[in-house]
């Protein structure tokens, strides 16, 4: 993985666990570079003893990253925030679903930090040094932390993905208004290739919530007038969109509507919405002030320029001059005229790992 340092990692946990043994320090690189761990036999178990941890956990950073993609959420203070343990096991068993195939990158730095051990830049007792020679043969098993580490720091934590980290406080947001309100629609907007998608598609794992495209509701071509474009977020059918979506979101019913086809440029297939808790409403113009009143809780998802130009340009090839020539400029004279970002209540930026949250792929776990 470009960039890894096992010696930069090793120096923050030092920095933030001064008593910790060599062991913690291989069980962070672990952590860092696999992630979770072995399979979840028992998710029901495992919510059980995430339970049993909850009410006692320390409150600790929240989250504390580590490297490679991967967290830790610590339970106290994830209970802290308004975060339910429902919604961290949730976190938890998707995140263990990632394979992140660094298994030799974890055995390279392994011996690397063997020759650093023996040569004393690395400074160890004979503790550290017999737990190494004990499990370089077994590597790459997973760890518990050492028995000095449990006493000094009370360990409650578990390691869940950068993506679900960098959507903490939405995820806190939405169980506290859950937890008093019963039902919540949710907006997400930003700019094109931002992560409204990816982090919506972590909302749907995470809470099985129905998502609604604003792509969905394109103008057809009958109604792309200039007139139509020169008004901030003009290109969207809001109209429908009121029409459509606008009774069911307002009631907490069930409804349905009409899918713009890109391909034919006409409306296509038929869309069902069930009636759920949470309902997100993801795209750029989701905050439109005509729409904004349907909505309990919005976010914006806030990515730098260059990092968007690089995903459009990756996504879209030879298409991405369209962007760049008429769509970027009139999502940011909405975004200005709309002062879309300040109107949203919660500010977020989905990190640039090399990999998203699966939802198809066997459960893992790990305990600290």
């Amino acid at each position: 993985m470009a960039g890894f340092s096992w010696q930069e990692l090793f120096e923050r946990q030092r920095a933030l666990y001064p008593g910790l043994r060599l062991k913690d320090q291989v069980k962070a690189l672990h952590q860092s570079l696999l992630g979770c761990g072995h399979l979840i036999q028992d998710e029901a178990g495992s919510l059980r003893r995430l339970l049993q941890e909850w009410e006692d956990a320390p409150a600790q950073a929240f989250p504390e990253p580590l490297s490679g993609g991967f967290s830790r959420l610590h339970l106290g203070a994830a209970r802290a925030a308004g975060l339910s343990p429902k919604t961290a096991q949730r976190l938890f068993v998707l995140s263990a679903r990632i394979v992140t195939g660094q298994e030799e990158l974890f055995r390279g730095a392994l011996s690397e930090i063997e020759s650093a051990v023996q040569s004393g830049r690395i400074p160890s007792d004979a503790e550290d040094r017999a737990f190494l020679t004990a499990y370089l043969p077994e590597a790459p098993r997973m760890l518990s932390h050492s028995e000095a580490f449990r006493a000094l720091y009370r360990p409650a934590y578990r390691v869940i993905s950068d993506d679900c980290a960098a959507l903490l406080p939405l995820f806190c947001r939405i169980d506290q208004t859950l937890s008093s309100d019963g039902r919540l629609v949710l907006a997400l907007d930003g700019g094109c290739a931002g992560g409204k998608s990816a982090a919506a598609a972590i909302l749907r794992a995470v809470y099985g919530a129905p998502v609604i495209h604003m792509d969905d509701f394109f103008l057809r071509p009958e109604q792309r007038t200039e007139e139509r474009f020169a008004a901030p977020g003009g290109n969207v059918d809001r109209e429908r969109f009121l029409a459509e979506a606008g009774p069911g979101l307002r009631s907490g019913t069930a409804f349905s509507y009409r899918r713009f086809d890109c391909g034919k440029m006409a409306l296509g297939e038929t869309v069902f919405v069930p009636a759920a808790k949470l309902i997100v409403v993801e795209g750029s113009y989701a905050m439109h002030p005509a729409l904004s009143g349907l909505y309990g809780l919005s976010a914006f998802v806030d990515t730098g320029w260059e990092t968007r130009k690089r995903r459009i340009l990756a996504r879209n090839g030879a298409g991405a001059a369209a962007f760049f020539e008429r769509w970027v400029p009139l999502e940011n004279r909405y975004f200005e005229q709309t002062d879309a970002l300040a109107r949203c209540a919660l500010r977020l930026s989905l990190p640039d790992t090399p990999w998203r949250v699966p939802a198809d792929q066997p459960d893992g776990e790990e305990t600290a």
